[in-house]
């Protein structure tokens, strides 16, 4: 079985782009009081319950959900020999379309959770994968 090699520096810039969107995407300035809304809660409760978690181990666990799908991204480029922008933009888009928008539907169908809620949550993964894959892409 070949297992490939994955660019370590490549895996780590996509990891970070992945936090510094995701920070932006539910920021004030975005759509953090939409997506709040999506799940009928208040910023009282959001600051309220983020109060109950350590920061430190937030950011250790975003950082490493983040680190481990760079890593798979980049492995499944690698297997398939996807090393341009243009084809790290459409590999992100296919897991988007066939992983994230099958599991987070199924999800939000029998959550049910409001469609504002998904269209938030399934547009940050679709920027976050894409841009990931045009990172990896750029710097295999």
């Amino acid at each position: 079985m070949h297992l490939g090699t994955v660019d370590i520096y490549a895996v780590s810039l996509a990891a970070a782009a992945s936090l510094v969107l995701g920070y932006a995407w539910y920021s004030d300035f975005l759509f953090k009081r939409y997506w709040l809304k999506s799940m009928g809660r208040t910023p009282a409760q959001f600051t309220r319950d983020r109060k109950k978690m350590d920061g430190g181990v937030e950011f250790i666990l975003s950082l490493l959900t983040s680190v481990v799908m760079a890593a798979i991204l980049a492995h499944l480029m690698d297997l398939t020999d996807t090393n341009t922008v243009i084809g790290g933009l459409y590999m992100g888009l296919f897991i988007w379309m066939g992983f994230v928008v099958v599991v987070l539907g199924s999800l939000v169908l029998h959550e049910r959770r409001h469609l504002d809620y998904f269209a938030i949550t399934a547009g940050h993964r679709l920027i976050e994968l894409m841009v990931m894959g045009a990172i990896i892409g750029a710097i295999a």
